[in-house]
């Protein structure tokens, strides 16, 4: 019974020297593209920073569930919320949905829905309770992620604090309905003209021109 020649001692060594030469290279070039990459994404990360430092508002990206889990979050959260990024992302403190004040999860979770369904930008104001337990109104508008398949792969958006604002919207809404119930309860006549036509009269006026209130 004849046997396979076998490969001499010297061209065995050869072989293996070169092959485990060849896996050096490979794995030093997959090294180098591995390290310029992370050196590019810790630019961008650096970068995506520098221009979400200068917002006021949260730049976030988040998964579609109930609670809004963050995977990216900008350092402005903090001030809004009373939480880090390092708290909200992953829901590793808090879910952002959990923040949400109750009576608005539902109404949140129903427009964003509408809008992604319908592949539309979604903007929506509601109220949060910060870390600190003060509750806050904020706007937010976002817009779903998709892949070229469709398939939805996050939200992206901006959360701004716009408590201030409603407060004065509220304080000049209850300081317009005090105005109002004093001229149609005053006993003389109060109207207001409008070029060549009366545009406003009270019931004391009204009473006063025997129009009917």
């Amino acid at each position: 019974v004849s046997t396979p020649p076998r490969t001499p001692p010297i061209a065995f060594w050869l072989t293996t020297t070169l092959a485990a030469f060849l896996v050096a290279i490979l794995l030093s070039q997959a090294n180098a593209i591995l390290q310029r990459a992370h050196e590019r994404t810790g630019e961008t990360e650096r970068r995506l920073s520098a221009l979400t430092g200068n917002l006021q508002g949260i730049v976030y990206r988040c998964r579609n569930d109930r609670f809004w889990t963050m995977e990216l979050v900008s350092e402005a959260c903090r001030a809004i919320t009373g939480y880090g990024p390092e708290e909200l992302v992953s829901n590793r403190r808090v879910a952002y949905g959990d923040l949400i004040v109750e009576e608005d999860r539902d109404r949140v979770w129903q427009e964003v829905r509408r809008a992604v369904e319908a592949r539309k930008p979604f903007h929506i104001t509601y109220r949060i309770r910060a870390a600190d337990g003060a509750v806050k109104y904020v706007w937010e508008q976002g817009a779903g992620v998709f892949n070229p398949r469709g398939d939805l792969l996050a939200l992206e958006g901006y959360i701004t604090d716009v408590t201030a604002q409603r407060r004065a919207e509220a304080a000049l809404e209850e300081s317009e309905g005090h105005f109002r119930r004093l001229v149609e309860t005053a006993p003389d006549g109060i109207f207001i003209q409008k070029g060549m036509r009366c545009g406003y009269v009270n019931p004391a006026a009204a009473r006063l021109f025997g129009a009917p209130d």
